[in-house]
């Protein structure tokens, strides 16, 4: 996988994570009648960040920080330090339940969420208003 980032000239940092640590896979499946996508995933090998394991330097060099709903503590850590820097902050967010979601919203600029999870987050049925609410 590294080298496939170098190789599209993307700079590739040494976190220090064990040699056998792996990325999370998915593989998604979409239905082509409805659009529907079912994603089956693993996190075999994985080693989640904590805050005390972030650089602050890893963030501070990137022109954009993508983050995902795994790893909430090392997700708000890092949004923080983004937003010190002016970087801006991409979200996937994908499960409802954490308490300290909305604080991350708040350290958002730009958040990626299927209707399903607006609409069980917000209680609102009709997206404009799902959306509406989950905006700052």
């Amino acid at each position: 996988i590294r080298e496939g980032l170098r190789e599209e000239e993307i700079e590739v940092l040494d976190t220090g994570a064990p040699a056998a640590t792996k990325p999370y896979h998915s593989i998604i499946l979409v239905e082509r009648e409805t659009g529907e996508r079912t994603i089956l995933d693993s996190n075999a090998g994985v080693l989640e960040h904590t805050p005390e394991s972030l650089k602050e330097s890893w963030i501070a060099q990137a022109r954009g920080l993508f983050l995902d709903w795994l790893g909430m503590d090392a997700a708000l850590q890092a949004a923080k330090i983004a937003r010190e820097r002016s970087i801006p902050v991409f979200l996937d967010m994908e499960s409802v339940g954490d308490a300290r979601q909305r604080e991350l919203f708040a350290l958002t600029d730009h958040l990626i969420v299927p209707l399903a999870f607006a609409t069980a987050y917000t209680g609102a049925t009709d997206p404009e208003r799902a959306l509406r609410a989950l905006a700052p």
